[in-house]
């Protein structure tokens, strides 16, 4: 690290933030060569200040346009969203200076500074400035920082503009919703970017929507702040051109429209969650991993390994090699356990078939994604166990049966873990966080598959529904090397994104698109692909979902139902 040192200063109204912005000062505060400046705004007083009578005020309030937004929001949606309750920075552990500033507005959105607060801000000498609850700011505040003033746009900007966040993705039943963190001009919504994504939209929901919204991202201004200290990072190159519309809050006629969609896409849901269930299903197609880059996966007609019972799937599968031929590994979910199991099957190519599967790993929770990888001359198997906040490492022993062989404390749950060893060091890639399991990519490395491993500087890499979960095991191809992702844009698992990593190293990485692939409706009625992975020389895995009704399905999501109503009963009545 660089012997710079950064002053970050956010613009707020007291020191009550909401959950996500307190989130983002705590990363920012971790980043060694910080310091955090809190910079408290208060409104200039107006010379001559009028108060409108209450009655004029309650008219007003009555008669508007935006009544029913007003009203939905405050009532029906700010108070649920966790990451919107407030946290007192006075009784935090986080040390930081603090200042008295006043601003200026405009009108009611847009705020400035006179010249005299300039210079108390110039004089603090401050790097950056994040501004948390002012509006569009303007003036010569933008260019005060040497980094600029940063600000979240939560909303793809080519897309939405304007305001109010999350609500017009699901009014246009726009599947993905954009969030980026932009370097402010004098133009609204329309800064240089320094960090953009996407996460999916919830369309039935604008609560849980906005929850996974704000969970997204507050780690982007550590991040830039890490990188301004290790590269000097410029802030200023990369410009967003967006002319599109800007949003306002939807007036009363657009309101009651959205009450119409959001009851009927839930009766939807409710009336076809009972019957629906994700069935996935395990096949092999004579192909390599390479092929798919340029030829149609329908050319490859798959061999399917048969559920084991009509209330279970099989997915995730990787191959293996033992003294007996190649062996695949799969999770084994069944529907009347709840939860998943890690078996194995034998596949022969003489005669297109399988063994019977056995059971390899069970535990009393859900066990998932069998990443396989060879070391020093072992197989070894790293399985997903989110809930349990570890690694869980099993080696393949004389017998060919799977012994536990090392756990190691996680801060949190961790998706679809995949290991790459590149130039002499192990990489390891997933998701994480409660909302980000499928949007969330992080990289970690080091010198054994077994760590201990450090964090990349880049982390997160990238936070993209389209393309951050991992799909397999990463490959070589003439030189060059790919990284199978779901695509989650459609729903979980809808298809896989090939990409090309272009650069990979404790201080880099850039990946570059180079196509999609979905399931063939030559295959039959599957809605789903999210696991590629080589088998043999000859043969690769993958994994297909389809929609059936299974009654233990149905079952479990009948009595959860009833135990939520009668438990919500009960808390009444006390």
């Amino acid at each position: 690290m660089s012997e710079l040192r950064l002053k970050v200063g956010f613009l707020c109204k007291g020191l009550v933030v909401k959950e996500w912005q307190a989130i983002c000062l705590q990363n920012i505060a971790a980043v060694e060569g910080v310091e955090i400046i809190a910079l408290i705004c208060e409104e200039e007083p107006k010379p001559y200040p009028t108060r409108k009578s209450l009655f004029a005020r309650l008219c007003k309030f009555f008669m508007t346009k935006n009544l029913l937004w007003r009203a939905y929001y405050y009532l029906f949606v700010q108070e649920k969203i966790s990451h919107f309750k407030h946290v007192d920075l006075a009784k935090q552990n986080q040390l930081f200076s603090k200042s008295n500033i006043r601003f200026s507005k405009i009108n009611s959105l847009k705020y400035f500074f006179k010249p005299s607060e300039i210079n108390k801000i110039r004089e603090l000498e401050i790097s950056v400035l994040i501004n948390f609850d002012l509006g569009f700011l303007v003036g010569d505040i933008l260019e005060t920082p040497t980094h600029g003033v940063w600000s979240f746009h939560h909303g793809d900007e080519d897309v939405y503009r304007g305001l109010p966040p999350g609500f017009w993705e699901i009014f246009h039943n726009i599947p993905v919703a954009g969030i980026v963190l932009q370097r402010l001009t004098d133009k609204l919504d329309a800064g240089y970017i320094l960090e953009k994504g996407f996460v999916p939209t919830n369309n039935r929901s604008l609560t849980q929507s906005l929850e996974i919204l704000f969970s997204a991202g507050v780690d982007w201004p550590a991040k830039i702040c890490r990188l301004i200290l290790a590269t000097n990072l410029a802030t200023n190159i990369k410009k967003s051109k967006t002319k599109t519309k800007v949003y306002k809050a939807p007036n009363n006629g657009q309101m009651l429209q959205f009450f119409v969609k959001i009851i009927w896409r839930n009766f939807i849901y409710l009336l076809t969650q009972y019957f629906y269930a994700e069935s996935w299903q395990v096949g092999v197609l004579a192909c390599q991993p390479g092929d798919l880059l340029t030829l149609p996966i329908e050319n490859f007609k798959p061999i399917w390994l048969p559920h084991e019972t009509k209330s279970s799937f099989e997915a995730d599968p990787f191959g293996y090699g033992t003294q007996n031929g190649e062996r695949i590994i799969f999770e084994s979910f069944d529907y009347k356990k709840s939860r998943g199991e890690i078996s194995s099957t034998a596949f022969d190519p003489m005669t297109n078939s399988f063994s019977k599967p056995r059971l390899e790993i069970s535990k009393s929770y859900h066990l998932s994604y069998p990443f396989t990888f060879e070391y020093i001359n072992q197989t070894f198997c790293l399985i997903e166990n989110y809930t349990e906040h570890k690694m869980d490492y099993f080696v393949l022993d004389q017998n060919e049966q799977w012994q536990e062989y090392l756990q190691l404390p996680l801060k949190k749950g961790r998706n679809d873990q995949t290991l790459h060893q590149h130039n002499g060091l192990w990489y390891l890639f997933y998701t994480d966080g409660l909302h980000g399991a499928n949007f969330n990519l992080q990289i970690e490395y080091s010198e054994s598959p077994f760590g201990p491993f450090k964090s990349h500087l880049l982390n997160p890499i990238k936070v993209d529904i389209r393309s951050a979960r991992s799909a397999g095991r990463i490959f070589n191809h003439r030189e060059k090397l790919y990284r199978p992702s779901q695509n989650s844009k459609y729903g979980y698992g809808a298809a896989i994104s090939l990409f090309e990593i272009k650069k990979l190293s404790p201080t880099e990485y850039a990946e570059v698109f180079v196509r999609e692939i979905i399931a063939p409706r030559l295959w039959g009625q599957y809605f789903g692909l999210h696991t590629i992975s080589k088998l043999s020389n000859t043969y690769i895995l993958i994994d297909c979902k389809s929609y059936k009704f299974i009654g233990a399905h149905a079952l479990r999501l009948l009595r959860r139902r009833l135990y939520f109503d009668l438990s919500r009963s009960f808390k009444g009545d006390l």
